[in-house]
């Protein structure tokens, strides 16, 4: 099923893309039902936050219910569901926003050097690939497309310039570089006035990739930060895009439901 949405131009401001419902889910104590997942959706809209990612299809039929569901309540709201780089996912998620007024398709793949070699056991050249066609894939059912270089932070800097140009090229309008966790880590590396810690870094476009691929319709750098790190976005960020979720980020805690890993890509 076609299922496009209208993208319009993004300006300087700064978009809030919340995923309380599927990350915060990872918080000790606080995995969602469905209708719970519903009832915080509506005080997160309420609030004003730009797009919600309700969840991540592909892990349980409780995240793809809860993508339905969330996508069919709120048509004034700007849906996303999360999928890595591969079709299985991607066509879950796309199944999943049918019912979105506007849906948005987030896609993800590691970039690093260590991930590539003992979690995907695949060349460089590969993931570019995987990840393009991941994009391409997405793009014929929707037209907003987020893609997410995953332990961004570890990888290099030339290689991740190479993805960010990839993905914006297959079609992807925003690229997101960093994690919570990541983001701490730049800070306690010395990285200075990191956007998400102290304000904005003037000098980030130097040495962070996704800022080198310009302004416009194809290329909105995203970052992340959650309120449970003392890592919340400042209010003088000049990135057009943050990511936020609520609670501390502690992947080690699944609800039952999401015991049984996802089928590999």
């Amino acid at each position: 099923a076609q299922i496009r949405a209208r993208v319009t131009t993004v300006n300087n401001r700064v978009y809030i893309f919340d995923t309380t419902l599927r990350d915060g889910e990872q918080s000790p104590g606080c995995s969602m039902s469905v209708s719970e997942k519903v009832r915080m959706a509506r005080k997160l809209v309420d609030l004003g936050v730009d797009i919600l990612e309700a969840g991540f299809p592909i892990a349980s039929e409780g995240d793809f219910e809860a993508v339905e569901a969330v996508s069919r309540e709120f048509p004034e709201a700007r849906v996303a569901a999360l999928a890595r780089a591969c079709k299985l996912d991607v066509e879950r998620a796309v199944r999943a926003l049918e019912k979105a007024s506007k849906p948005r398709l987030h896609t993800f793949i590691a970039t690093s050097d260590i991930h590539l070699k003992y979690k995907l056991r695949k060349s460089r050249e590969q993931v570019i690939a995987q990840a393009v066609e991941a994009v391409e894939l997405a793009r014929r059912y929707v037209d907003d497309v987020e893609f997410s270089a995953e332990d961004a932070t570890r990888t290099d800097p030339d290689y991740l310039e190479r993805v960010s140009k990839a993905v914006v090229a297959a079609g992807a309008y925003g690229v997101a570089v960093a994690t919570a966790e990541e983001a701490v880590a730049l800070r306690d590396a010395g990285f200075g006035s990191f956007v998400l810690v102290m304000g904005p870094l003037y000098s980030l476009d130097q040495y962070w990739p996704p800022c080198r691929l310009g302004r416009g319709r194809s290329s909105v750098p995203s970052t992340a930060s959650a309120s449970g790190q003392g890592t919340a976005p400042s209010k003088k960020s000049s990135w057009p895009s943050i990511s936020a979720r609520i609670g501390c980020p502690t992947r080690s805690a699944l609800s039952p439901r999401d015991c049984s890993p996802p089928a590999r890509c």
